[in-house]
């Protein structure tokens, strides 16, 4: 099942980690991502907020019951504003 990509932004200089979340994987802690996007998947309820590296591959997700969470939880970890991220297809924004 593909992602069907709503938003996302490309991390820059003034999105400095919050330190609010950390995220971990294989028991590492993962280094502040390169970009952000937000998705949803056909026929599933909630969204993702995808991290990625520098090539755009996903470092991790997590998963938000609406838009507005998702992009609440880019601002409490990143300071990024909903003006900041780029739209992607018809969205309910």
């Amino acid at each position: 099942m593909n992602p069907i990509k709503l938003f996302s932004i490309r991390l820059g200089a003034r999105h400095v980690s919050t330190g609010s979340t950390n995220h971990y994987r294989d028991g590492g802690l993962l280094a502040k991502p390169c970009a952000l996007e937000i998705v949803r998947y056909e026929n599933q309820a909630g969204i993702f907020l995808n991290y990625l590296d520098q090539g755009g591959d996903a470092q991790t997700d997590t998963w938000h019951q609406s838009l507005e969470d998702a992009f609440h939880q880019a601002r409490t970890e990143f300071g990024v504003e909903k003006n900041e991220w780029a739209a992607h297809n018809e969205n309910s924004s």
